[in-house]
């Protein structure tokens, strides 16, 4: 099978001491960026082991890296869950305590 997603993939290097910044790679992939974290979501939804962080995209050269990676993003699930804890609480008084 084609891996569809190589189109993308052969870009994106190993190792995040070598993170593609998303401003290269969408230069390098003629595309907005808007667009190319679209296909990056893509991509992981099928199982393309993609990271991220400030400096870029990378693929994992270890354990190690892949283990950062998931601890940042467990951080950004929890640090949205507080901040839309009123907004639920504010929801629920408007409904009437439903």
């Amino acid at each position: 099978m084609i891996n569809k997603w190589v189109w993308l993939t052969d870009h994106i290097p190993v190792g995040q001491r070598d993170a593609i910044s998303a401003e290269a790679l969408s230069q390098l992939l003629n595309m907005e960026k808007r667009d190319l974290r679209r296909a990056v979501e893509d991509a992981r939804r099928d199982n393309v082991l993609i990271c991220g962080d400030n400096h870029g995209y990378y693929f994992a050269a270890n354990d190690a890296e892949m283990g950062s990676y998931i601890h940042r993003v467990r951080g950004r699930i929890r640090t949205g869950c507080v901040c839309l804890a009123p907004f639920l609480r504010q929801l629920k008084q408007a409904e009437g305590g439903r």
